[in-house]
């Protein structure tokens, strides 16, 4: 699959330490996933930082992503990754966790990422108790 061609647009030209600004990015691809079969890995964020609309949001993409993959490999919506192209979800917070494999079935692809839920990143308790437990030394290990 050839990107034919790009483009990206930004909301400003500059921005504050603590401001937003939005990017959007067009490509436009020549689809040849039916004769070429491809490997795809979803790479999502469930940090605390997508609490709310943007986590609502990027699953409906991700939804949406999925089934475009599964009409563009076999020209119909039939809830299978065709000719020979699978997709994975790997998704991440604090920690990256595999939510699937590489499959073809489109319902197991939505129902796991559906049930990705936002993580909150460590709080400071949680690290020191983590860090604590690093450091009691294994049976083996005590005299």
């Amino acid at each position: 699959m050839g990107v034919t061609s790009s483009n990206k647009t930004i909301s400003m030209d500059r921005i504050a330490c603590d401001g937003t600004l939005k990017v959007t990015l067009a490509l436009s691809a020549l689809p040849d996933i039916s004769s070429n079969p491809t490997d795809i890995v979803l790479v999502l964020d469930r940090s605390g930082s997508m609490a709310g609309s943007p986590l609502a949001n990027m699953k409906a993409g991700a939804k949406a992503f999925i089934d475009i993959i599964d009409e563009a490999t076999d020209n119909s919506q039939d809830g299978n990754i065709g000719s020979g192209s699978r997709i994975g979800i790997v998704s991440f917070a604090s920690n990256a966790t595999a939510n699937t494999q590489l499959i073809t079935s489109v319902e197991t692809l939505k129902m796991q990422w559906t049930a990705c839920r936002q993580r909150a990143p460590p709080t400071t308790q949680r690290l020191l108790q983590k860090q604590h437990s690093c450091l009691i030394p294994f049976p083996a290990m005590q005299k």
